[in-house]
């Protein structure tokens, strides 16, 4: 799936496979090019392991929900979804 925010002049992009937990992320801090991160990089430092067990259990709506509700704390709006 794909997740599309967008926060003051900046636009983020994750390319996510929950299946294999792969990360990309495009960013200004990326250069604008498609980054590999390490799956934690989704969740709150020191909470890890845990929001990764509850985020493992839910259906794609709601994950996409508890990753738009993080964004929203840091600024960022989400523009678009691709599944």
């Amino acid at each position: 799936m794909q997740l599309i925010y967008s926060g003051g002049s900046e636009t983020v992009t994750f390319n996510i496979d929950r299946k294999t937990k792969d990360l990309d992320i495009t960013s200004s801090l990326t250069n604008y090019k498609p980054t590999s991160k390490e799956w934690f990089f989704l969740f709150d430092k020191g909470k890890e392991k845990e929001q990764e067990e509850a985020t493992d259990k839910l259906s794609d709506k709601l994950f996409i929900a508890a990753i738009n509700m993080n964004m929203k704390k840091n600024g960022y709006t989400l523009l678009k979804v691709k599944c």
